[in-house]
């Protein structure tokens, strides 16, 4: 699974869930792949808001892929925050692995049916 079919597997599983999503896609430019977004670099892939889970900050990554260094600042600010505000934050790192071992459901609020 690439890390663009897990972001597409994830914002579907999130919307089956009842979360609001959204995920800010890299276009080609002349001066090579470019994001469109005003502010700090590294933030994650996904951010999503529920009214009874929080806030859910998703970075998406293969199997093997690494955090940048401005996506491990990220990480850092959003675990800060989630002890400073129990319960209304939540990051988390994802990998494809992550839908093999049932983990993602606990996270996004629901139980797949067998």
């Amino acid at each position: 699974m690439t890390e663009d079919q897990l972001v597409s597997a994830l914002l579907e599983a999130l919307a089956r869930a009842g979360w609001k999503a959204c995920h800010f896609r890299p276009a080609r430019t002349a001066y090579g792949w470019r994001t469109a977004v005003q502010g700090h670099p590294g933030a994650p892939d996904i951010i999503a808001v529920h009214p009874d889970h929080g806030v859910l900050l998703i970075e998406a990554k293969s199997d093997r892929g690494a955090l940048r260094p401005e996506q491990v600042e990220w990480r850092a600010w959003a675990e800060a925050a989630a002890v400073r505000f129990p319960g209304a934050i939540t990051y988390r790192l994802v990998r494809p692995r992550d839908w093999r071992d049932g983990s993602l459901d606990t996270l996004l609020g629901y139980e797949v049916a067998a």
